[in-house]
């Protein structure tokens, strides 16, 4: 009996320094759920928003009005749908191997649109060649189309997203007669994929998290950082 008496005692003597530990375990407990929902939700959102990539579908139309249009389908391979999507797509010739693409100005993107899940949005630039340019594309290794721009949209979770492409072409993927699978208003001479290649420069995808932390910074400055 004495000896409960004194586990009492001893309980009642030190029942601050126990509750003072039980409240410090159970806030530990408490952030760790915190950090592990809010590690939990990032996970979902890489995993659920929606991604958008630039898929090259050539250049066709070479046509009696020298007439090129420079084809790109923005597909959206993530489970949400894109919203807000706004887009530009420009191409030029160029003998610069080391061309680099602008991004634009905010009048160049079109209106915003939505593309679904696992939907692809077909979209395209139309450039008209001179005949002296057009010559010197079929005769030349050195000698590029390329088919560049930007899009932006709404992830699903956040607002910000962009895209950009740049898709270079070159005269080895030039045929005479543009196949049956190609867009049924293109007509004439194109260039398929096997003469596309992307380019070293304008392809790329934003924004990276955690770009500005110490960590990050560290990380880069070794030469490991990766988005």
């Amino acid at each position: 009996m004495d000896s409960i008496l004194n586990i009492l005692n001893c309980i009642q003597y030190y029942n601050g320094a126990i509750t003072a530990i039980a409240t410090f375990f159970i806030a530990l407990f408490t952030v760790f759920l915190f950090c592990l929902s809010k590690q939990q939700s990032k996970q979902t959102k890489i995993l659920q928003r929606a991604y958008i990539s630039a898929v090259p579908h050539g250049v066709t139309s070479f046509r009696s009005d020298r007439l090129a249009i420079g084809h790109v389908g923005f597909e959206n391979v993530g489970h949400l749908p894109a919203t807000d999507v706004r887009w530009f797509i420009k191409m030029e010739m160029s003998d610069d191997r080391n061309f680099v693409p602008s991004d634009g100005n905010d009048g160049d993107f079109s209106e915003p649109g939505n593309i679904p899940p696992g939907s692809e949005m077909k979209q395209d630039c139309r450039v008209k060649f001179s005949d002296p340019e057009i010559k010197s594309f079929l005769n030349s290794d050195t000698r590029f189309i390329y088919v560049w721009g930007k899009l932006t949209y709404h992830d699903g979770f956040a607002d910000g997203r962009w895209t950009k492409f740049c898709h270079r072409y070159e005269q080895r993927g030039w045929i005479r007669k543009t196949p049956k699978d190609f867009p049924k208003y293109a007509a004439g001479p194109a260039i398929l994929n096997e003469g596309m290649r992307y380019h070293e420069r304008g392809n790329d995808a934003g924004p990276r998290q955690g770009r500005h932390s110490r960590w990050y910074l560290l990380a880069l400055w070794r030469g490991r950082a990766r988005d």
